[in-house]
């Protein structure tokens, strides 16, 4: 004869359910790379098309490439032109107003040719924005190696990806 669980008395399972929510780290409903992210909504997201350029380097022992700067036209949602990435780590507006960037940490691991999901710290003088996410790429990375014969030689990458302003 199978053993059977006895019936938990009424109210017991959501006690427990009640008290799992309440320690930390019992139950998560956000992914390892959410954790990272701004609470709340972005106050401002824009598309990027561009490029990302790339040298290829030799590192004393084999060559590779090498990340050199990122180019692209950054719109609004409906399609407005919003600005430029002008180069590796600056953000132009049509305004004229300038973002630099700051790396803090990938989101995401690498997965195919496209750039993973980053954080970016943001500083600007006249714009209120403190922090970027990079998410949703498409593209961007190399599709293969370059051998010793293209030392020095550049390639250029398209992407698209979503840029998330947090204040």
């Amino acid at each position: 004869m199978p053993y059977r669980f006895p019936r938990p008395k009424k109210g017991t399972l959501l006690t427990l359910s009640l008290a799992c929510l309440s320690l930390t780290g019992c139950l998560s409903l956000q992914g390892p790379q959410d954790r990272d992210r701004p609470e709340g909504k972005p106050a401002l997201t824009l598309a990027i098309k561009g490029k990302v350029h790339w040298v290829c380097e030799y590192d004393g022992q084999k060559t590779g490439w090498k990340f050199d700067q990122i180019s692209g036209v950054l719109s609004t949602p409906r399609g407005t032109l919003w600005g430029t990435q002008e180069n590796q780590y600056q953000l132009l507006s049509n305004a004229k107003q300038s973002l630099r960037l700051r790396v803090e940490k990938q989101l995401t691991p690498l997965q195919g040719r496209n750039l993973p999901d980053a954080r970016f710290q943001v500083t600007s003088d006249t714009l209120p924005y403190k922090t970027l996410i990079r998410s949703r790429a498409q593209g961007g990375l190399p599709w293969g190696g370059c051998p010793p014969s293209q030392r020095g030689k550049r390639l250029s990458v398209p992407f698209s990806a979503t840029y998330s302003f947090w204040k």
